[in-house]
């Protein structure tokens, strides 16, 4: 039986870093906690192509190969966030993950860090659309679960949030809602049909 292509369902950005890395250095898929390939916002790439060019800011530019030297320079003067940077994303992360190359470890790290950030993204997403009027949500560090429906459409997340709190965005009929709050709580508050699938998530992250 033919193995399908884990990069086929990657984000464009997760992707474009694989590519870029040794393969011995990528995290095990399945990526983006499994499911179908996210969709992250525009914004929330300029943010991740930022965060890419404080990393190398950081890089001693002699440690690298000539050719990327440049390139790396001038990702460090440009400003990512700008409007009309966020064409510069895939750029930014491809540029990380070869000046991280001689130190493996960092390459896995920028990886996962990479995943996460773009799941996150998704999120913040979904959550800005379905808010009700008047509220205010906490952060989003990390999304520990998403689930979906018979028919494969994302109808859950459940996510660890600034303060120490979760939150849960989910579907139910045709309403969304979001819910703040302890863990088990939360938790409580994940429908019946996601439950099981929702409190393993939760505990494979913990």
């Amino acid at each position: 039986m033919l193995q399908s292509d884990p990069l086929k369902e990657a984000h464009v950005l997760l992707k474009a870093a694989l590519k870029a890395s040794d393969p011995s250095c990528w995290p095990p898929p399945p990526w983006h906690l499994g499911g179908p390939r996210p969709s992250c916002p525009l914004s929330h790439q300029g943010h991740i192509a930022a965060s890419c060019a404080a990393l190398l800011a950081e890089v001693d530019i002699e440690a690298v190969a000539p050719k990327l030297q440049q390139r790396i320079l001038k990702l460090r003067q440009d400003n990512p966030a700008d409007d009309g940077a966020v064409d510069g994303a895939a750029d930014a992360v491809r540029l990380v993950a070869r000046a991280y190359a001689r130190e493996p470890h960092k390459v896995r790290w920028f990886l996962e860090e990479l995943d996460r950030r773009i799941v996150v993204g998704e999120l913040e997403q979904q959550r800005s659309a379905h808010l009700k009027s008047g509220q205010t949500p906490s952060a989003i560090l990390e999304v520990l679960w998403h689930g979906t429906d018979q028919r494969g459409y994302l109808v859950g997340w459940l996510a660890r949030l600034d303060h120490d709190a979760h939150g849960l965005l989910v579907k139910v009929g045709r309403q969304w809602t979001w819910t703040e709050g302890d863990r088990d709580s939360v938790l409580a508050t994940v429908p019946d049909a996601l439950f099981e699938s929702a409190a393993g998530g939760l505990d494979s992250n913990a």
